[in-house]
């Protein structure tokens, strides 16, 4: 009955309050010039610094994840170089590294700060080390020390190399391990070498590709995407090819630019070299590359 009492007591201190979003904005002109109004007020009660940050628009729902929608978005907000220089204001802006490789010729990178933020291998092994340790009560501190004596230090890497310097991929892949162990044998505790390979073909190719790649909202089934991309690539014989290479393993015919460019627009492949004025392309992600090595196929679900 007391717990009751002060469920009450929080709906009576916070209530609940009727909120609407907007959908239609005013001009970016009347915008500019309400936020200037704003900032005055702001250092009228003694605040020096303003700094507005934006984090993560690109993860909203209504973008449902396309690229192009996101850009079309954020390229408002980029491109403003009078808000971007508003000597009283202070911006930081984060997105995800696709949308903004879609209008970067449109902002001055040069005269804004835009660095690519990036995970060293030394990143990753302190960020893992730390989870370790927190999870065990400070009985694991060194990653390398969950594994048995059979498996090899190249091995280890490997898993540090197909997670693509992204932490959240890494820990995926660890879950995967200790998942795989645990069905090969339960009573073990640590990660033997045939857990490897089962854990690794659990992550590539249960991966839900399109957090990381664009799709179109409203696309078809069979439009150019990620999976569609992955079918062709894994038909290839080796990661670096060309595009003659990849229209005789894909049969893709006339829309084989089309794919190229496409591939080449979300980071999954990049131009290796020129030999010959022939152009020489690279799988980029290594989840592809490894799929291609061991054969195995990548399919929406």
């Amino acid at each position: 009955m007391v717990f009751l009492r002060s469920l009450i007591k929080i709906k009576d201190f916070f209530p609940e309050l009727p909120v609407n979003f907007e959908t239609e904005f005013i001009d970016q002109e009347t915008t500019y010039e309400l936020l200037l109004r704003i900032l005055k007020l702001i250092k009228k009660l003694g605040f020096n610094r303003i700094l507005v940050v934006f984090d993560r628009v690109d993860e909203d729902s209504r973008f449902s994840n396309d690229a192009e929608q996101i850009s079309e978005f954020i390229v408002k907000i980029l491109t403003d170089n009078k808000l971007l220089l508003e000597e009283d204001l202070q911006i930081v802006f984060s997105t995800w590294v696709t949308p903004f490789n879609f209008i970067k010729d449109q902002v001055r990178t040069q005269k804004h700060y835009c660095p690519t933020l990036r995970w060293t291998f030394e990143d990753l092994t302190n960020a893992l080390n730390k989870r370790l340790s927190a999870y065990s009560n400070d009985s694991i501190n060194d990653y390398k020390l969950i594994f048995d004596s059979s498996v090899s230090e190249t091995e280890i890497n490997e898993l540090f190399a197909i997670a693509n310097n992204n932490p959240r991929d890494l820990w995926h892949i660890y879950n995967h391990l200790f998942t795989a162990q645990f069905e090969l044998n339960k009573d073990s505790n640590k990660i033997e070498k045939e857990a490897i390979p089962k854990a690794l073909y659990e992550f590539v190719t249960k991966f839900n590709y399109y957090e990381y790649y664009p799709r179109k909202s409203n696309a078809r089934a069979n439009s150019m995407d990620i999976y569609s991309y992955a079918k062709y690539l894994l038909k290839l014989d080796n990661e670096v090819f060309t595009k003659n290479q990849l229209n005789e393993k894909g049969n893709i015919g006339s829309s084989l630019n089309n794919y190229v460019v496409g591939m080449e627009r979300i980071g999954l492949i990049g131009l290796e070299n020129k030999q010959g004025g022939v152009a020489y392309f690279k799988i980029k992600d290594p989840k592809i590359i490894y799929a291609l090595k061991y054969g195995f196929e990548i399919r929406r679900d």
